[in-house]
């Protein structure tokens, strides 16, 4: 499924638990969010509905943070979280909505 995250065009895609995209450092990932190439990995074997759209909402807003220039930091205080959340969870919770009734 492809998206679009302030303009730019993102790629979500189920992946086996095997594929290296799901290696992050090393460790294997539920999910991932590579910006370089826009695209979000998540586990195909999770095994239930809600553990997919956790791991989803996970990605989709490393994406939201990457595009909206906010992933320069390590850390964010509490008022820069209710901001993002503010800004951008109804946006994130839509996509995933689009998501669960194409794919889970």
């Amino acid at each position: 499924m492809n998206i679009k995250i302030n303009g730019t065009t993102w790629k979500i895609q189920e992946v086996s638990m095997a594929d290296p995209q799901l290696l992050v450092n090393g460790h294997r990932c539920w999910g991932t969010a590579f910006y370089h190439d826009r695209k979000i990995s998540i586990d195909k074997t999770i095994p239930d509905k809600a553990g997919k759209r956790i791991t989803l909402l996970h990605e989709l807003s490393h994406a939201f943070l990457h595009e909206h220039l906010l992933k320069e930091q390590e850390t964010y205080t509490e008022e820069e979280l209710c901001e993002f959340v503010s800004r951008y969870a109804t946006q994130i919770v839509e996509i995933a909505n689009k998501y669960d009734k194409i794919s889970l």
